[in-house]
Order: structure tokens, then sequence, then C-alpha cells
């Protein structure tokens, strides 16, 4: 692993933070607010999610539900 990777987390960790969706007519929408400064790292990392997960979030295989105590 490189010697940037902490730094460029940080640095997403302050995208998520600081990034605001625009308001029209008291509508959010999503783009970011104008002048947002992180907005290409946003987009990286939806980019990437959209790579590494094609079909979206998948639902997973039906499982049922137990409650804890059954296993404890």
């Amino acid at each position: 692993m490189s010697e940037e990777a902490p730094q460029d987390c940080l640095r997403l960790k302050e995208a998520f933070q600081n990034y605001r969706r625009q308001r029209r007519g008291g509508q959010w929408i999503d783009f970011p607010a104008d002048g947002h400064p992180e907005e290409d790292l946003i987009d990286a990392l939806r980019g990437g999610v959209r790579d590494a997960l094609p079909e979206g979030n998948a639902l997973a295989p039906y499982l049922p539900r137990a409650h804890a105590a059954r296993f404890l």
C-alpha cells in the first residue's frame, strides 16, 4: 500500500462530511451544491461503486429470520 493512501482516505472522509446537494424550489436534487470542492472525489467513488456493483445493491438470497437468543 502506498504512503498516500491514508491521506486519500482522510480527503474522502472530509468530502463526505462536507458534501451538500443542490436545492431548487424547496426540493433536494442529486447534484452537488454550486462550488462544491470535493465533487471530484464523490464522483470517483460513485463510479467505483457502479463498477463494483453493476446490478446495484442486489438482494441477498432469502434467509429466515431468527432471534439472536436462539444462538447464544
